[in-house]
């Protein structure tokens, strides 16, 4: 009986502190874009089209991104630390990685690539994701019509 209550405690806490996790995150990033002047998609993507990048490309990474990041209105930079603001819990940007070009009908990476990122880069930011798939896409240009969700 000791055993069913423990299990069942178990299951009944894990939620809980899931949800204590997000809402602490929530009010984490609340604070960080009380901060932040207005930059909205499209200035996202303008900057980064004028650092050379497609803009297609640069939309869907941030699209990606929007979705890790659990307060809704957040104002995306293009300098943030994901892992600061994204809700990995307990992924890590190699997973992060793995799910975008599996969603958008890539295969993962080479790892050189990947070296040569990170060489580049110092934390895991939207241009690390870009970059990523940009070099990505001139292998396998994006299909309008492939991204599976």
């Amino acid at each position: 009986m000791k055993f069913i209550t423990f299990i069942v405690g178990f299951v009944l806490l894990v939620p809980f502190f899931i949800y204590i996790q997000r809402n602490s995150l929530k009010v984490k990033l609340r604070k960080i874009n009380k901060t932040r002047s207005r930059f909205t998609k499209d200035d996202f993507v303008i900057y980064f089209e004028a650092r050379g990048y497609d803009p297609e490309i640069a939309e869907i990474a941030y699209d990606e991104i929007m979705e890790w990041i659990v307060l809704k209105n957040f104002t995306l930079m293009p300098d943030d630390n994901l892992h600061l603001l994204c809700d990995f819990r307990d992924f890590d940007d190699m997973d992060f990685i793995h799910e975008v070009c599996s969603g958008l009908g890539y295969k993962m990476p080479d790892q050189h690539v990947l070296d040569e990122l990170n060489e580049k880069y110092n934390e895991f930011t939207p241009e690390y994701l870009i970059d990523l798939l940009q070099n990505h896409a001139s292998k396998h240009p994006l299909q309008p019509h492939a991204v599976v969700r």
